[in-house]
C-alpha cells in the first residue's frame, strides 16, 4: 500500500475462535519484480505464423477429460508451440476408465493471456504502416 508516494506496511489482526494471527502486506513495485523487460518489436512476425481455429472437441471419445462442448475458437497447442514454445504448457491428467483402472493423458495448454501483448503489439505496427501509407497517398494526391 502506498499513501503519499511511501511504501507503508499493513498489519492486520484477526481474532477467530479466542486465535489471534498476524498478516503482512507489503505492496511490491512491478520493476522489482520483473527482470530484463524489454519492449515486443515483432509482434507482428509472431501472429502472421500463428493459425485461429474453430474446433470442437472430441466429448464422446474423450468424456472422462470434462472438455467443454461445443463450437470452440483457439489454436492447435502443436502449431502454436513452433512460432511460440513459451505460451505451450503439458498437463497430465489421470481417470478412471474401469475399476480400479485408470489412465494417463498429457494434454497441451496454449497460454491466450500471455498472447495478448503480442497481439497489441503487432496491431501497434500495423497501425504504424497504415499511417505511414496514408501519409505516402496524401502526399502523391498533392
Amino acid at each position: 500500500m502506498k499513501i503519499d508516494g511511501k511504501r507503508v506496511i499493513a498489519i492486520a489482526i484477526v481474532a477467530f475462535f479466542s486465535s489471534i494471527s498476524f498478516s503482512f502486506a507489503q505492496q511490491v513495485p512491478e520493476q522489482d519484480l520483473k527482470k530484463n523487460v524489454i519492449p515486443i518489436l515483432n509482434g507482428l512476425a509472431y501472429v502472421q505464423q500463428l493459425e485461429p481455429k474453430m474446433y470442437q472437441y472430441d466429448t464422446r471419445k474423450f468424456n472422462k477429460l470434462n472438455l467443454p462442448s461445443g463450437q470452440q475458437f483457439g489454436f492447435l497447442a502443436d502449431e502454436v508451440q513452433k512460432v511460440l514454445p513459451e505460451l505451450v504448457s503439458s498437463e497430465s491428467q489421470s481417470y478412471m476408465v474401469g475399476k480400479n483402472t485408470y489412465r494417463n493423458s498429457t494434454l497441451k495448454n496454449t497460454d491466450l493471456e500471455s498472447m495478448i501483448p503480442l497481439l497489441v503489439a503487432a496491431i501497434k505496427e500495423q497501425q504504424k504502416q497504415i499511417d505511414e501509407l496514408k501519409r505516402q497517398l496524401e502526399a502523391s494526391a498533392k
